[in-house]
This record gives C-alpha cells, structure tokens and sequence, in this order.
C-alpha cells in the first residue's frame, strides 16, 4: 500500500528537492502588467455664439468709457486749477487798484523846518516845524514826538528834550499847523564856537502817526539837518547863522553821525 507524503519545502528534508527548488523560483518571478495607453486629446473651446460677442463687447465698451472719464476727469482737473490761477490773478489786480486807490485818496503829511538864521546864544531856541496835509481827505489822531540837537565839530553835542508837540489831532487838507522843538548852544561854547569858524550842525529829527479815512494807521519817521559853518556877533547877545546849507532831509542811519 502507497502512503502520499506532501512535500513541505520549508522543511530541511526537502530543502534540496528539485520540485521545490522549481517552485520556488517560479514565485521569485513578479508579473507586471501591460499599463493601458492614456488617450489624450486637446479640446477646442466651443465657437462663440451672439451672447458671447455682446459681453465681449460690452467690456470694450466699459473699458473705453473709463478711459475717456480719466481723461475728461484729468481735463476737469486741469481748467480748474486754471481758473483758480485766473481767479487769484484777478484777486491780486483788484487788490492792486484797491490799494492804489487808497493811496491816492488818503491823507498824506508834509513836515518841513521854518527858516532859521538867527539864534539866541543864552537862551533856548525853538525851531519851528510846519505841517500841511497835502493829501485830499482828513488826517485823523495825530500825534508827533520831536527833538532837535546843536552838534560842533570836536565838542559832545548839546541834545534837544524829545517831547510830544502841540498840533491839531486833525490835519484836514491844505491847512497848515505848527509846533516847535528846542535847542540851544551851551554857554561853555561861547569861545568856541562865538569866537571861532566852527563847522555846526542843527539836526531835528521825530516821528509823527495819524490814520487815514479809510481806518489804515502810518507812522512816519522824519529827519532834518542844517550846515552851518560860522557864527557872526549880533547886538542883545544874538548870533548870525552863516549857513552852508539850508535844511535837508537826513537819513535815519546818520542821526547818530
């Protein structure tokens, strides 16, 4: 009787059994399948029908007419400021006649010094100063500060009380008014400057302020100088000016000269 033994090719017994070596290699083989061929194909988009169109036209559209309100925007932009210019340009013409206008028309104060060839060598002299208004409307609230001085070559000069003058508070046109300031030669001259050809100087110098009809306020500055280059003995101790210039406007920056 035939007993069928399986062969376990695990087992050492049959480890060398030619059957199992050939199983064995059989499993060692990997199958690999044939991949299927991938069908690939570029789709063309589908034609444009009428809707397409008029959306695509309509975009045109839209984009054009945003262009062009850039444009009429940037166009706007430009004529405004423009005529801000103009407008400023016209503001600064009117101001202009306004103002010559003004000047015209206000109140303008003329100063100038009396005449002066003789003077008191003992006691003070006032030098008269004379005001008119020459413009052809009212001065109003005027005031004037003034002072005058004696100044000798060589010798520290002899200054004036600055004090505020008498005039009218208003100065209406072409009618004068008058003040005086005050000076005088210090009696330690007297042989210097009598008796000797001194170079002398009578300086006034002041300020004046007034408002015109129009409310605007003006301070004006004033200053006068006459040259004197000698001194003459008169009767009653007076003294005779040899005048070598009469009065002439001074600058402010030679006040203290």
């Amino acid at each position: 009787m035939l007993t069928l033994i399986e062969k376990n090719c695990a087992s050492d017994q049959f480890k060398d059994d030619a059957d199992c070596k050939a199983t064995k290699d059989k499993q060692d083989i990997v199958a690999v399948s044939k991949l299927p061929t991938a069908n690939i194909s570029i789709q063309r988009n589908a034609a444009r029908d009428l809707f397409d169109w008029i959306g695509y036209g309509f975009g045109i559209l839209l984009a054009m007419v945003g262009t062009w309100g850039v444009v009429v925007a940037r166009r706007g932009v430009i004529a405004t400021e423009r005529a801000a210019e103009a407008a400023l340009e016209s503001a600064k013409a009117a101001n202009a006649q306004i103002k010559m206008m003004k000047d015209k028309e206000r109140a303008r104060i003329q100063i100038k010094p009396a005449n002066l060839d003789t003077v008191d060598a003992d006691e003070p002299n006032n030098i008269a100063l004379d005001f008119l208004n020459i413009g052809p409307t009212n001065a109003y609230g005027v005031t004037v500060d003034a002072g005058g001085r004696i100044v000798v070559t060589g010798l520290d000069p002899e200054e004036g009380e600055y004090t505020d003058l008498a005039v009218s508070s208003l100065l209406k046109p072409d009618i004068p008014d008058s003040s005086w300031v005050v000076c005088r030669f210090p009696k330690n001259w007297e042989d210097e400057v009598l008796y000797a050809k001194a170079k002398i100087r009578i300086e006034v110098r002041g300020q004046i302020r007034y408002e015109d009809v129009f409310g605007d306020s003006h301070t004006e500055e004033f200053f006068f100088r006459m040259n004197v280059y000698g001194l003459s003995q008169m009767p009653n101790r007076k003294v005779k000016l040899k005048l070598m210039r009469n009065w002439h406007t001074l600058p402010p920056h030679e006040w203290s000269s």
